[in-house]
């Protein structure tokens, strides 16, 4: 399972948009032993992970790990990282969604695709809330 986890985690908006620059000065067989290494990374950390999940079942995510086996300090701000990190990945996911409609058609407008993932998220986010209270 968590080799499926890391494969997930590795093929994301960044193989649409970002892997352009790469791929045009390094060729494709350089990326594919980049992007090779970089699963393998992943799959490792999400090892890590299961087996500290498995060793010390806590009814918490991974923040609550950090927090017990590094410092209460640490995870702290690793919470506090991943806040961050989620919170700029959503306007990420908009521009990325934006630059691949507009590779492919030249006539949707951006502000209504930028509203739409706007509304989306909201929505998300209310049903989510909503499904936690009942």
């Amino acid at each position: 399972m968590t080799e499926l986890i890391a494969i997930g985690g590795s093929i994301g908006t960044a193989i649409f948009v970002s892997i352009g620059g790469a791929l045009i000065n390094a060729g494709p067989g350089s990326l594919l032993v980049a992007w090779i290494l970089y699963s393998c990374i992943i799959g490792l950390v999400n090892n890590c992970m299961a087996e500290m999940a498995t060793y010390m079942p806590v009814s918490a995510s991974f923040i609550r790990h950090a927090g017990h086996w590094v410092d209460d300090a640490f995870g702290f701000m690793a919470g506090w990282n991943f806040f961050f990190y989620e919170a700029i990945l959503i306007p990420f996911e908009i521009v990325a969604l934006n630059l691949v409609l507009t590779f492919w058609r030249d006539d949707i407008p951006v502000a209504a695709v930028c509203c739409a993932c706007i509304v989306a998220y909201g929505y998300v986010t209310l049903l989510h809330i909503s499904l936690r209270s009942n």
